[in-house]
């Protein structure tokens, strides 16, 4: 039975080691906003970072002191407080992605990128035209230009096919 038994593995590390080592990949995943580990140390990772993105998302003095216990570091809780926080403030969970890339080839262990999750409206927000009836203005005016130029063509090769009737005509009646 798993009585009392918390998270996934122990590493093979004691507790304090095992604490450590993960507060390091944590401050190292908020600095770099990616990193290749271990499939098993992500999921722990991804845990612990999607807690502190929680507190950072409250932004009081009582949950800086809290990822403070975590991180003990000023830098990072700033980072994780000013930037990351504002990030997620309308998401309400799943801050962190983690993505299996293969085995190790030392050890053939599996190994995987665990990432912070961008937020889609900044993507969407890229690809929408500010407003539809200038997208649609445009898209007319790039049609009519269009039919111009194959109306154009057309007509450049009936010119081309006529010269070329009379050219064979000449040609034949010689």
């Amino acid at each position: 039975m798993r009585h009392r038994i918390k998270g996934t593995t122990t590493f093979g590390r004691r507790k304090a080691q095992r604490k450590a080592m993960l507060t390091n990949i944590v401050a190292s995943l908020i600095i770099q906003n990616r990193i290749n580990t271990t499939i098993t140390k992500a999921k722990e990772v991804s845990k612990i970072a999607d807690k502190l993105v929680t507190l950072s998302k409250k932004d009081t003095i009582h949950a800086r002191r809290l990822a403070y216990k975590i991180l003990k570091n000023r830098d990072l809780i700033k980072k994780l407080f000013e930037e990351i926080a504002i990030r997620y403030k309308n998401r309400n969970g799943g801050y962190t992605r983690i993505i299996k890339t293969g085995h190790r080839r030392g050890d053939s262990t599996p190994v995987a990128i665990i990432e912070f999750v961008e937020e889609e409206k900044k993507a969407k927000e890229k690809v929408k035209p500010t407003s539809k009836a200038k997208s649609l203005k445009t898209k007319s005016k790039k049609d009519t230009n269009i039919r111009k130029v194959t109306k154009e063509q057309k007509e450049l090769k009936s010119e081309l096919l006529k010269s070329k009737t009379q050219i064979n005509n000449d040609q034949n009646n010689k």
